[in-house]
């Protein structure tokens, strides 16, 4: 996976399409799955331990939020994945 960090990264710092397309043409299609798989099941499991949380927030956005509740979730939207 390797080959696949180093395309995202590429990909992030908004290099050349041309580099961009030496990193991942190597990549073989496997490679792509696992990789895509992955981030689907991290994902899952954040949003699984998030949930109870998430809950709550919902819960409590019908009544008046303090600076704190909304700081607190401006935090959770920007949680690094």
């Amino acid at each position: 996976m390797h080959g696949v960090k180093a395309a995202l990264e590429a990909i992030d710092a908004a290099k050349p399409d041309g580099e961009i397309n030496g990193l991942v043409l190597p990549i073989k299609d496997a490679t792509l799955d696992d990789a895509l798989r992955a981030a689907k099941d991290r994902t899952l499991a954040f949003d699984n331990a998030t949930k109870p949380i998430s809950q709550k927030i919902e819960q409590l956005e019908g009544q008046s939020p303090s600076r704190d509740f909304i700081a607190a979730r401006l935090r959770l939207r920007c949680a690094p994945v």
